[in-house]
């Protein structure tokens, strides 16, 4: 179903979606990631896709206290534990149902922008 006619509403630096214990979750995506990042925004969530160094990345996740999502085995051990999804699967279908899955959240559509 295609919402491009649904005027998206603006963004908030630290809109994101409740957990179960209140806290708010707020993605970043790595560069491989995009179609991930794009589905996630897509849904509601608070999602960065970062297209930067490995670095820039860890210090964004760190200072933005944003939940890692990455196949890149490297980057978990730069983290605390708990900041960092491995995603499994290639699929952006599979990888959002792994990350809605682990989450535990219902899915919602036409919230945000799939290009900002």
């Amino acid at each position: 179903m295609c919402y491009s006619h649904i005027r998206a509403p603006r963004l908030r630096r630290g809109n994101g979606r409740e957990r179960t214990d209140g806290n708010t979750v707020r993605f970043v995506a790595d560069a491989m990631r995009g179609r991930l990042a794009k589905w996630l925004r897509a849904l509601g969530y608070d999602t960065l896709y970062w297209r930067g160094d490995d670095a820039g990345l860890v210090r964004l996740a760190l200072a933005e206290r944003r939940l890692l999502l990455t196949r890149d085995t490297r980057l978990p051990p730069r983290l605390p534990p708990g900041q960092t999804l491995f995603i499994e699967s290639d699929h952006y279908d599979e990888q959002l149902r792994q990350v809605i899955d682990r989450l535990g959240w219902p899915t919602r559509t036409g919230h945000r922008c799939l290009r900002c």
